[in-house]
């Protein structure tokens, strides 16, 4: 009776880790990933970068499949927080009526670089829908990710955006 694997060497940090730090893959012998969890996400991350990876992913957006896709998210995301849609529903249709600015021509009201997106800085309640502030990407990301608030910044800088 064969033995049974039970570690196995990781190809690119070159530890010895239990395959239950390995994705399972059926072309491997051992049916796992050559790469441990940690670094597939690295490597992963770092392909998602490079412009021949952007480049297929907006191509692929653009076939029947893509945007198949691209709906059943979006129809997903507006089950799960019907109240963050409808807000950003009312910013887009007030955008496109000229009673807010396009995003395009504001600065981040935290780093100063263009801004991307609007924050719902009060909520999502109907009251507040266009009480939005201009933010880039990376600093909307952090505002959600860590809770963070508006009252820990300086009305100073949130008036110069």
């Amino acid at each position: 009776m064969a033995e049974q694997i039970i570690t196995k060497r990781c190809w690119k940090c070159k530890e010895i880790k239990p395959l239950s730090e390995y994705h399972k893959a059926k072309r491997y012998k051992d049916g796992h990933n050559n790469l441990c969890k940690i670094c597939n996400l690295e490597q992963s991350s770092i392909n998602a970068k490079t412009p021949k990876r952007k480049a297929s992913l907006k191509q692929y957006e653009r076939t029947k499949i893509g945007k198949k896709v691209r709906s059943k998210i979006g129809k997903r995301f507006r089950g799960r927080f019907p109240e963050r849609s409808k807000a950003k529903d009312a910013v887009n249709h007030a955008v496109a009526a000229g009673i807010l600015p396009k995003i395009k021509t504001l600065q981040c009201y935290l780093c100063f670089k263009p801004a991307q997106e609007y924050h719902h800085y009060l909520g999502y309640e109907p009251k507040h829908w266009l009480d939005v502030l201009p933010a880039c990407i990376k600093c909307h990301n952090k505002i959600h990710s860590s809770n963070l608030h508006l009252r820990q910044y300086p009305k100073s800088k949130i008036a110069q955006s």
